[in-house]
């Protein structure tokens, strides 16, 4: 944060003045303090509360409405920046290429810890047992 010069104001000239923390009182000196805008609506952020999506500061209303949790990480996204949407998750980008994969015959999500590999393909636990019973069944007809 970059101080600049003290402000000396004695008299308000309105009430904006007083509103705005321009009008200090004869005596006292202020560092003119850098007001924080939320980057989603770009209003001032008026109270000492805010959230953070990566490094841009999000108002209070604006995390309600416009943003969400990946439920990864818990680190918080815009809900433009969702992935995973299409299969009832609540993903961020990193997370969705670093712990997520789709399944080579459903194409369904899941995570890497989930992930059945078979002849160089990912597949979830239903479609690895169906191909595995597929694949006993006919080496047992073979017999």
């Amino acid at each position: 944060m970059m101080l600049s010069k003290p402000k000396k104001i004695y008299k308000p000239t309105t009430l904006l003045d007083i509103w705005q923390g321009n009008y200090i009182p004869k005596g006292k000196f202020s560092m003119e303090e850098e007001r924080i805008t939320c980057a989603c609506c770009g209003e001032p952020i008026l109270n000492d509360y805010y959230s953070s999506v990566g490094d841009d500061p999000v108002c209070s209303e604006c995390e309600e409405n416009e943003c969400s949790t990946c439920e990864c990480c818990g680190d918080l996204i815009y809900d433009s920046n969702i992935y995973g949407q299409d299969y009832d998750r609540c993903l961020c980008e990193s997370c969705i290429h670093e712990y997520y994969v789709h399944c080579d015959e459903c194409d369904d999500l899941m995570h890497r810890d989930d992930v059945y590999e078979y002849d160089d393909s990912y597949y979830c636990s239903q479609c690895y047992h169906e191909k595995t019973h597929v694949i006993r069944q006919y080496v047992i007809s073979l017999k």
